[in-house]
């Protein structure tokens, strides 16, 4: 029989692949490791608490409280609560600064800016402002300064179970500490 096809020349044998590596193989087992990677890192995002708001919250408690005491120095006539009352504010001001070193500032947003005024509590200003007239002011100010380390207390131990950073953590536990002495000594007072 003739190799030939009608009278054409014999074929020339094509060059047979060697066990090199397969190119196409690679590009697919590669994509398959980097689309592996980035469904694991979609799904450590979404597992990952989002702290922005609470820790945000948190500073502007902080802050609310620290200028709350330190409108009260001159108005606070009991000697033991004005003791009480200076004495947190200058914890108050050294946890802040130490609070805003380990927690970045987040954008301005507007759900912050709301947070923001909520936490400056113009409710209690007022109170406060009301109770000076009518010669309570040490009792009513005793009672808001109870309530408003109990909500930041409250807010230190909701950030430290969702806090990730071990500075953070550190620093939750340093200020929850300095409420706690505080609450047990204005609670004293009653």
């Amino acid at each position: 029989m003739d190799p030939t096809y009608k009278g054409f020349s014999v074929p020339t044998p094509s060059r047979a692949r060697s066990g090199g590596p397969n190119l196409r193989l690679a590009l697919l087992i590669g994509g398959g490791v980097l689309a592996l990677i980035i469904v694991i890192a979609i799904i450590a995002n979404y597992l990952t608490p989002d702290t922005t708001t609470i820790s945000q919250r948190l500073l502007y408690r902080i802050d609310a409280l620290n200028t709350l005491t330190d409108s009260a120095r001159s108005d606070v006539t009991d000697d033991s609560l004005a003791k009480i009352n200076a004495d947190l504010l200058i914890v108050l001001a050294s946890d802040s600064v130490a609070l805003k070193k380990v927690i970045p500032t987040a954008k301005t947003t507007t759900e912050l800016t709301k947070i923001k005024t909520e936490e400056a509590d113009a409710a209690s200003v007022t109170k406060l402002k009301t109770a000076k007239i009518n010669g309570q002011y040490d009792t009513i100010y005793k009672d808001i300064l109870i309530q408003k380390i109990e909500t930041a207390n409250a807010l230190v131990t909701e950030l430290y179970g969702k806090a990730t950073k071990s500075s953070v953590k550190s620093e939750l536990v340093t200020i929850n500490e300095h409420l706690k002495v505080y609450y047990a000594q204005l609670k004293a007072l009653q």
